[in-house]
């Protein structure tokens, strides 16, 4: 947490005094051509999903990106092939969207989780819609 603040916002929702989910930018890729990009990552508690809790961290995160000059955001989400496997639910994914993020990768079966192989997703949102060349 410390390493990330140095440079990126690190942002945490606390409920009746219990860290209840938090949120945080991190490096994209480390390369000065893609330093007004960053990766974006959200945990929420288990008995606080569904309350706005990962829309509130991501909505803060995204006012203090643009406010610091970044351009897009990218999420990695391990991705299910399949419906059905309740160890990894599409939620993730609907939440991106929801969140206004499209898919721009996919990786097939490139990471484990959960002692099993999966795919991976990247998905993006664009802070600043012109980029300049």
């Amino acid at each position: 947490m410390k390493e990330i603040c140095k440079k990126y916002p690190f942002i945490v929702a606390i409920c009746e005094g219990r860290v209840i989910g938090y949120c945080y930018a991190s490096v994209f890729k480390d390369r000065e051509a893609y330093s007004r990009c960053v990766e974006i990552s959200v945990y929420v508690d288990r008995g606080s999903h569904r309350r706005g809790v990962g829309s509130l961290l991501y909505s803060v995160m995204e006012k203090k990106l643009r406010k610091a000059g970044f351009n897009n955001v990218y999420a990695c989400i391990a991705y299910p092939e399949t419906d059905g496997d309740k160890r990894l639910p599409p939620d993730s994914v609907l939440f991106h969207k929801k969140m206004g993020f499209s898919l721009c990768g996919y990786f097939k079966d490139c990471g484990i989780k959960f002692g099993k192989t999966w795919s991976m997703i990247w998905m993006e949102k664009q802070l600043k819609k012109t980029v300049e060349f």
